[in-house]
Parts: structure tokens; C-alpha cells; sequence
């Protein structure tokens, strides 16, 4: 929270924890340094996301043609390295905000800082799991 400012005394903060882990591996296959095979494993977990959602797979592939070292290819010699590639796969994106999957509400309740002092409007932000596909239910 920070102090506020002295001109319409109102105060305000911010605070949010996030974690991400992440599990990574690569194949790579090449013949003669000529047909090359590549292939990427991701898997991805972010505490942002709901427990049944949390860690996804993340694969990709790729295959190339250094076309430069094909006997054709021998005497054009303005062209050292010509090389043609292709590539699939999958992204994640985990930029929702924090834990969008929970159900936020706010009472829109008053209430007073001290004798003299005006009424301050206070709506605390209360975080509800979500169970089961069904919110939780909050008497005030």
C-alpha cells in the first residue's frame, strides 16, 4: 500500500505472487550436414492458471535443406550457404492477469478513520476459488 497523496487523501497498492516452471528438451538430426531434423519438447506450468489447467505440452519440429551443399549447388559460387527451412509448433501464453479464474467481489461498504474524519468508501476485494466449476458462496 502506499501513503496516498495529501490532496484527496486516498490511499492505494498493489501486490501480486505468480510462479512459472518450466521442463525443456531438444533432438537434433542431421545427414551429411545437408537434411536436418530438429524437435523441441516444452512442458509448462503456471500458477496463474486453475490446478486442472496449470502445465501444458508445448512440442515443435522442424526440418531443413542446406540446398548449398547439393552438387548442383557447386559452381555457383556467389552463394556460400543457402539453406531452406520449416517449422511447426505449438505456443503457450500465459500474460491473463493473476488469477483470472477466481471470482472477485467487493462490498462497497463506508466506513469512518476517526471522529473527525469524512467517510471513506472501503471495498475490500475478497477471492473466491472456483471448486468443481462452481464458485463458492459468500454471505456478508
Amino acid at each position: 500500500m502506499d501513503l496516498g497523496s495529501a490532496e484527496n487523501q486516498q490511499s492505494g497498492g498493489y501486490d501480486a505472487e505468480w510462479a512459472l516452471q518450466s521442463f525443456f528438451s531438444r533432438l537434433k538430426y542431421s545427414i551429411n550436414q545437408k537434411y536436418l531434423f530438429e524437435a523441441t519438447m516444452r512442458y509448462d506450468g503456471s500458477s496463474r492458471f486453475p490446478e486442472n489447467n496449470k502445465y501444458a505440452f508445448f512440442p515443435s519440429a522442424a526440418v531443413g535443406w542446406r540446398i548449398s551443399q547439393e552438387s548442383f549447388m557447386e559452381e555457383v559460387s556467389w552463394v556460400s550457404n543457402l539453406k531452406l527451412k520449416a517449422s511447426w509448433g505449438i505456443l503457450g501464453n500465459q500474460n491473463i492477469g493473476n488469477y483470472p479464474y477466481q471470482t472477485v467481489l467487493a462490498s462497497g461498504r463506508d466506513y469512518s478513520l476517526g471522529v473527525d474524519s469524512p467517510r471513506v468508501q472501503h471495498m475490500p476485494i475478497i477471492r473466491m476459488p472456483i471448486l468443481n466449476g462452481n464458485p463458492l458462496k459468500l454471505r456478508i
